[in-house]
């Protein structure tokens, strides 16, 4: 979904992501083998970071017996959905992963997308030992993230990435997190452990690869002034064409956009 809009906003980046995740695992919210569990009785269900709620209320009304909780910073982003009755909202920071504001064994089911932009590669192994502590035994946690870069990408792209990576590891932050989210959880304590990997064309293929265009153009131009303080660029046209020049190569190379998900069963 190409925004037609001249200022799109970050509520309609991560919209398109969640549209993004659940075509590259075919229409599937979750990978965890719990279908039967949310269809027959009533759980509890987490969204860690849920942003605006599109996977929590496209997962409540696939699930009405499940009660299905968001937690984010920013309630703004949250009210602009219609909410079915079954979702509700807590606010909280997510960077904090030490104190999530649950009581123990709160969840049948917890989820989390897209944080390794935000938290810190080493504050995950703390993150996991806070959703198992919410999760009741039996239950399980799951991790989707994405390798926020290319594969089969060409000389720009390889450039771009080992620039804007080194950048982003100075700050903590690491992308290459979504390779290894099922060890984060085997080091966890959890078992049971599934892993699942898709890739989604940038640039090509039809829709999807619009779809993705639009998030890597929105996500640059997120980081702009960083970007361009890292790469030397003086002008915004400089920028706007390391972009382009970026798109085009990927749509030359056919490159691919990795996302990585793995759960695991919580023993106590």
């Amino acid at each position: 979904m190409q925004n037609k809009s001249p200022h799109p906003t970050t509520q309609d980046r991560l919209n398109v992501m969640n549209e993004i995740a659940k075509y590259a695992f075919g229409g599937a919210l979750f990978t965890s083998p719990m279908a039967d569990v949310f269809s027959s009785r009533p759980t509890r269900v987490l969204d860690l970071a849920c942003g605006p709620g599109w996977w929590m209320r496209d997962f409540a009304l696939a699930f009405p017996l499940a009660q299905v909780v968001g937690l984010d910073i920013r309630p703004d982003y949250f009210v602009q959905l219609q909410m079915p009755p079954n979702c509700t909202f807590v606010e909280a920071r997510v960077e904090d992963v030490g104190v999530l504001p649950f009581a123990d064994n709160t969840f049948d089911y917890c989820h989390q997308m897209l944080l390794s932009p935000i938290v810190p590669v080493d504050a995950f192994p703390l993150l996991i030992q806070e959703l198992k502590r919410i999760t009741r035994p039996g239950g399980r946690i799951e991790l989707c993230e994405s390798y926020n870069w290319f594969a089969r990408r060409g000389p720009i792209g390889k450039y771009h990435e080992q620039r804007i990576g080194d950048f982003l590891r100075k700050k903590g932050i690491d992308y290459r997190i979504a390779h290894s989210l099922d060890v984060l959880l085997a080091d966890g304590g959890l078992q049971d452990i599934i892993e699942d990997m898709k890739s989604v064309p940038v640039g090509w293929g039809g829709t999807i690869g619009t779809y993705t265009e639009f998030v890597f153009r929105q996500t640059l131009h997120t980081f702009k002034v960083n970007i361009m303080i890292e790469l030397g660029l003086r002008t915004d046209g400089e920028f706007d064409r390391q972009v382009d020049d970026l798109i085009r190569e990927c749509i030359t190379f056919k490159s691919f956009w990795n996302w990585y998900s793995a759960s695991g069963k919580v023993v106590k």
